[in-house]
């Protein structure tokens, strides 16, 4: 079986890279925005990226976004407890 597998192995290893057209953009709050175009199928996805929490956090200021975050879930005047969790 691992016979078959080698010549089926190194074929792949030789298949060059897809080739991705990304392009980067910048708003005026620092927002940084990635845009890849796929037109193969009629789908946009979009994801959010926060450069919060302890990896983030400058020294003297830590812990901040353990707090805010079981704060967020405890609810607040507008929002009732549990209804920032989906």
């Amino acid at each position: 079986m691992t016979r078959l597998l080698w010549p089926l192995l190194l074929f792949c290893a030789a298949l060059p890279a897809q080739r991705i057209q990304i392009s980067e953009h910048s708003l005026s709050n620092g927002m940084k925005i990635l845009i890849h175009p796929d037109h193969d199928v009629p789908n946009v996805a979009m994801y959010f990226f926060y450069k919060i929490g302890s990896r983030n956090e400058r020294p003297g200021a830590t812990g901040l976004s353990h707090y805010f975050e079981h704060m967020m879930f405890n609810g607040a005047k507008k929002y009732g407890p549990k209804q920032f969790d989906i």
